[in-house]
């Protein structure tokens, strides 16, 4: 009774927590009473944010997400809408099985994006909307797919566009040398014919 009595006390208490520290957590969004949240966090609606879970400063999540314990968040992360953070790469294991996840500082993690347990996002690193993370993500980096592989930035497509165009020509040529070679070759239904077998035959006939 006594702890029945205590949960609107202590509910009150952590909203007046949040408030002096501009922390929102929208309408139908959970937060484990053990999870650290820092300060002017945005908390999206049906979020659920797990025991122990350590949350930075400025940290905006969208709707739906998902981050369990075992997860640490630094300041000034984006956390798209539907985004998933796992810490049991075999479920059901013991909770001495799980891994711990870690996302660095100012990085993007587009909607629907799933971390797999043990991974590190680095610092200022985004990742494509519906990606499949496995490994760990490089700071200033930029990964999409499913699993997730780097693309190149813009200035590495200036840099990399000359060795491109050089294959694409070489391609070309290359096919090009191959088809003048096919169309000097006589079908094989002309080359028969040619043959005295062929006109005896069809003389016979």
């Amino acid at each position: 009774m006594k702890r029945l009595l205590t949960r609107p006390f202590q509910a009150l208490k952590r909203w007046i927590d949040f408030k002096s520290r501009g922390v929102k957590v929208w309408p139908g969004a959970y937060v484990y009473p053990t999870a650290v949240i820092g300060h002017h966090v945005s908390v999206g609606r049906n979020a659920e944010i797990g025991n122990y879970v350590r949350i930075g400063n400025g940290v905006r999540i969208g709707h739906g997400a998902f981050i369990p314990e075992g997860v640490t968040i630094e300041n000034g992360v984006f956390l798209g809408p539907g985004a998933i953070m796992t810490n049991d790469n075999l479920p059901p294991s013991p909770k001495s099985e799980w891994r711990k996840t870690l996302i660095r500082k100012h990085a993007a993690i587009g909607a629907g994006c799933v971390i797999k347990p043990g991974v590190t996002i680095g610092r200022g690193a985004t990742i494509g909307c519906g990606s499949v993370v496995t490994r760990n993500v490089p700071d200033y980096e930029t990964w999409a797919g499913n699993p997730a592989c780097k693309l190149l930035s813009k200035q590495e497509q200036v840099e990399e566009a000359p060795r491109i165009a050089e294959d694409i020509v070489r391609d070309t040529r290359s096919f090009m040398e191959q088809l003048n070679e096919i169309s000097r070759l006589e079908p094989p239904f002309i080359r028969d014919s040619q043959s005295p077998e062929f006109r005896d035959g069809f003389e016979k006939a």
